[in-house]
């Protein structure tokens, strides 16, 4: 019986890369998996597939299929389908740092290192086990490795990562331009491109209340915000009744400028930004200089919120 390598629903590209290639970092080792996934796929991964003229892994539609399953990418329970048995899971491989994998998994390998992007811990593999991986799948784990660290400005980049990406660059011939297609293309949110993208890439987070948190990861994030800010706000009050959230803020990656922007129209929210970044909301925008991911961003409201609750 195959083993399934899946992630959270609606996976993005570093999620995609992982499953792919430790499908066939397996298969190499004469252990046989295949990648697999629900809901769909993000705009970034859809690029760099056609780009690469790759055909994406089949959507999932029966768990029970599968006895053992490997989760890369995510270690929350709550994130992956619900129609997935946890104690079918043998194996989780993720980067955060926040996580309950051993309560929620009670039968997995656990593998959670505090690196930029879950495939940097794929691709170590190959690299350690001196496999060469297929040049699909070098180029959706170098891509994925770039995207997870905003092309490496992020500051979850470690040494890693930077080392190897570089391995896979040059392993697999990769062109230099690559990469600023890939953001060139995921900036381009024209007509119902804004609602998919934001869509697609929000979470939900328990920060004393169920807070949505949408991200971006784009080159033009002020001209976006000052053309389309009431879309933004109006889609973000239906995203938290849909979800059942208390507020939700929208927080934009600038690669260009190597600035965060920050909207959202709830003043708690805002108040609690404002005191955690040091940022000042005006018309409903704030910005702070630096790239700012929203795993870090959440780690910071976490932290604030604990040395409140102990002074």
């Amino acid at each position: 019986m195959e083993i399934l390598i899946t992630s959270y629903v609606d996976p993005d590209l570093d999620s995609v890369a992982c499953a792919v290639a430790h499908a066939e970092f397996l298969n190499h080792k004469g252990i046989k998996a295949i990648p697999g996934f629900s809901g769909d796929f993000n705009v970034e991964t859809k690029y760099i597939a056609d780009k690469i003229n790759f055909k994406l892994p089949k959507q999932i539609s029966d768990f029970n299929l599968y006895e053992k399953i490997i989760i890369v990418d995510v270690s929350d329970g709550t994130l992956i389908h619900k129609k997935i048995d946890c104690k079918n899971v043998i194996g989780v491989i993720d980067h955060r740092k926040i996580h309950q994998a051993q309560v929620d998994f009670p039968n997995a390998k656990i593998q959670i290192e505090l690196v930029g992007a879950a495939a940097t811990l794929i691709a170590e593999k190959f690299y350690n086990d001196k496999i060469k991986p297929s040049k699909i799948s070098s180029i959706l784990l170098f891509c994925a490795i770039a995207s997870n660290t905003l092309n490496f400005q992020s500051s979850t980049t470690t040494g890693r990562d930077k080392k190897i990406a570089d391995w896979l660059k040059n392993h697999a011939d990769i062109s230099d331009n690559l990469i600023n297609e890939m953001f060139l293309a995921k900036s381009d949110l024209s007509g119902n491109k804004l609602r998919n993208a934001i869509e697609g890439d929000y979470a939900v987070f328990n920060l004393h209340k169920r807070i949505l948190i949408a991200q971006l990861e784009i080159i033009g994030a002020k001209k976006l915000i000052s053309q389309r800010k009431n879309e933004i706000l109006n889609l973000l009050e239906k995203l938290c009744k849909i979800e059942n959230c208390y507020s939700a803020f929208l927080t934009i990656s600038d690669l260009f400028e190597k600035k965060n922007y920050y909207v959202t129209d709830n003043k708690e929210m805002q108040n609690l930004l404002m005191g955690v970044l040091g940022v000042k909301f005006v018309d409903d925008i704030a910005h702070r200089s630096g790239l700012l991911m929203r795993k870090e961003l959440v780690w910071l409201i976490k932290g604030k919120q604990t040395k409140n609750r102990l002074a």
